[in-house]
Order: structure tokens, then sequence, then C-alpha cells
């Protein structure tokens, strides 16, 4: 089992993600979106027997993270350059209830073209050849990374895998060959062109089936030169083709992207593709049923083989504000007391709770509740920290007007 080259790798924190505080893994004041708790980056350094190199690893854990709950996990390379706005975009499609909360995990390159590349390929006009180490860079995942990953953080055996251009081959190439390692695959722009599209060839010959095969396939072009898009052209005729019922894909263009700029809408897109079962989207305005979203977040966790999680911070406090609106304050508050029960770290779930006791009549527990918001507020440097202050004060006020 590898270990971090210091044993615990450096924590830095992280908002919209300035990528200095990353690699130099410097705890950093950030500014957090103002709904929200930071998240957290541990920057790992893990010496690679099936490598022979050190190689140094992202790992993103949400805000809150705590051992005892169990998350999902995003696998990408080339993290120099994609871990940045990927680990963002997994925080704000989370906090949006579009997807579970996960972890994130970027690799960043130390011989790019050798590790993402199956076989040795013709590389620029010279004609020189190089690559084809991706197999063992797959060793690396399967016997190094993935086993470090699910036993130093609470991670599901449920694995997602994000590559771009010869990572986005490296991904289909995992998803043909190691069929079991990633439940999903999201690949960006591949460059199927390689070595005279050995990839695409072994597609051909027949894709995974069945128990333990990729779920999920999500694969997406860029504008982009001849020999790429021709490539991609032709694997998605073999996916038309002969696809096993058993996987689930798509094939998504997005015309006015170029080859770099393609990775950000890709990502989105791929994890909305991934989890669309996973929202709910009730068309209820009204509806506040903390036992109706429970059952369906057990419901979704159920269809992608998880044990049942929690529904997101997000989903309980709308239903709080809604059966506040409906004048159902008993209601309200059941589900803010659910929230505080499962995210004790939130800052925001006891002002919400505040609030709802103070809509229901009961001002001095609504004031212990924004006291307590104020004061975790005060330990993440949330922009919120003002407004909670706001509640707690103006509860104050309303209560010493009170006539004795």
């Amino acid at each position: 089992m590898p270990r971090t080259s210091n044993g615990s790798g450096a924590r830095a924190g992280f908002a919209f993600a300035l990528l200095t505080a990353i690699t130099m893994a410097v705890p950093a004041a950030a500014q957090a979106p103002a709904q929200v708790a930071l998240a957290q980056v541990t920057v790992h350094r893990i010496p690679s027997t099936v490598l022979d190199e050190t190689r140094t690893v992202y790992v993103r854990t949400p805000a809150g993270f705590t051992k005892g709950r169990r998350y999902p996990v995003l696998y990408l390379t080339d993290a120099d350059a994609q871990f940045a706005h990927t680990a963002t975009t997994v925080e704000f499609l989370a906090r949006q209830g579009r997807i579970p909360d996960m972890l994130v995990v970027g690799v960043t390159n130390t011989n790019r073209t050798r590790d993402l590349t199956p076989t040795e390929g013709r590389l620029g006009s010279n004609g020189q050849r190089a690559g084809g180490g991706a197999d063992r860079f797959l060793d690396f995942f399967e016997r190094e990374l993935v086993p470090f990953v699910e036993s130093q953080y609470s991670a599901f055996p449920y694995r997602l895998f994000a590559g771009h251009s010869l990572g986005g081959m490296f991904a289909v190439h995992a998803m043909l060959t190691r069929p079991a390692l990633f439940h999903g695959v999201v690949a960006v722009s591949p460059a199927l062109h390689w070595d005279e599209h050995v990839v695409l060839e072994r597609a051909r010959k027949g894709m995974p089936s069945g128990v333990g095969a990729a779920r999920v396939l999500v694969v997406t072009l860029g504008h982009e030169p001849a020999e790429i898009t021709s490539a991609f052209d032709a694997f998605e005729d073999v996916l038309q083709r002969s696809a096993p019922k058993s996987l689930a894909w798509t094939a998504r263009r997005f015309a006015d992207e170029d080859h770099g700029s393609v990775v950000l809408p890709s990502h989105y897109f791929g994890l909305r593709e991934i989890f669309k079962n996973w929202p709910l989207l009730d068309r209820d305005d009204t509806a506040c049923s903390v036992e109706q979203i429970v059952e369906h977040y057990a419901k979704a966790s159920a269809r992608l083989g998880w044990e049942a999680l929690p529904p997101p911070e997000a989903a309980l406090n709308l239903a709080g504000y809604r059966c506040m609106a409906a004048g159902r304050h008993a209601d309200a508050l059941v589900a803010f007391e659910r929230n505080v029960a499962l995210y004790p770290e939130s800052a925001n779930v006891y002002d919400s709770l505040g609030e709802g006791l103070e809509a229901a009549g009961k001002l001095d527990a609504a004031i212990v509740q924004y006291r307590k918001a104020v004061e975790i507020a005060g330990t993440q440097a949330t922009p919120l920290e003002g407004v909670f202050r706001q509640h707690l004060e103006a509860a104050r006020a309303k209560a010493a007007a009170r006539t004795p």
C-alpha cells in the first residue's frame, strides 16, 4: 500500500480554485460562494512501485467531510490543468442538488504521452515514436491509487473517470481493457486516431458487457482537426452498432468550443448525464415532505448500487422554506432539524432552523440557533457570517422589545 511522503498530505483551502493554493499546498484564506463552506484539497505525494516514481495527487473532499459518510469518487488525469475547474464544477452541481457530492482525485503529469497511450505512436512532423505506458498507468490506478483513496477516505467503490485528448483515449482504453475499474467514463475529445486508430479498432472487435463492466460512457467533441473528428465519428458509429445494452452511452458535440475549452462544459454535461436520475425534480413548489425526500434519495442511491445516501442539505433546506411559506411550521421544523442532524458542520442549517423557530413563535430557541450559526461561520470564513449575525441581532432586539 502506498503512503504519502509526509504521512498525511498537505491541506489547502479551496474555493473557486486558485491552482497556486493547490500546488503550493499552503493553507490559504479564500472567499467561498455565499451559501457554501469551503471544500478542502489535500496534496499527496505517493511513491509508486508500479511506476517506479513518486506521483503527485490532489484529493478534493467536500465541505464538512467526515469519514463516517461515504462518497463516490471522480478520478481524472491532467490534474495540472483540469483539477481546479472540475472540482469547482462538482461543488457547484452538488450544491444545486444535481449530483451527489463526491471526492475528486486528480493525478498530475510526469510523462503524459507515455502514461496515456496504449502503444507507441508517431509524434509530430519528425515521426519520432513515443508512448505505450497506458497499461502500466492503469496498473498504478488499480493496484495503488484506488486502494489508497478507498482506504484513506470515505469512498464508495463507485468510481468515475474523466480524461481529455490523450486522456480521453486513455479513458476509452480503460473502459475496454479494465471494464470493472470505473463505473462511468467521460472521454473528452479523445485522440482515437493515435497509432492508426488502435483503440478504435479494439472497440470494433467487441465491447465488454455484463456484471462489472462500465455502465455509463459520455464521449464529447469540440471543434477539432479532421483526424480527431473522423475518429470520433467512427467511434460513435461503433457505439450505435454494437454497444452492449448494459452500457448507457451519449455522444455530444460542442461545436463552439475548441480543443482546450471543451473540457469544462464536457465535465459539466458528463456529470449531469451520469447522475440524471439523482435530482429531486419536484414540480409542486408547495411540497415539503421530508419522508418523500428521504425516500427519493434512498431509491436514487439503490439504482447506483449504493447504500442509501442522506438527502442533500439544499434539498432539505428548500423543503423547510416551502413548508414555512405554506404556513406549515411544524413540518418546516422537521426538515430543518433533520438538516442539523445530518450536517452539523454547516452554519447555514442552524440559521435556517433559527428562522423556522422564529416563524413558529419560538424566539428564544431561535436565538440559540442563530448564535450557533454565527459561531460556526466564524470558524469557516464564510461571507454569510454577516447575514447570520444580522439575524441574531434582529432576534435579540425583538426579544428585548417584548413586553415584560
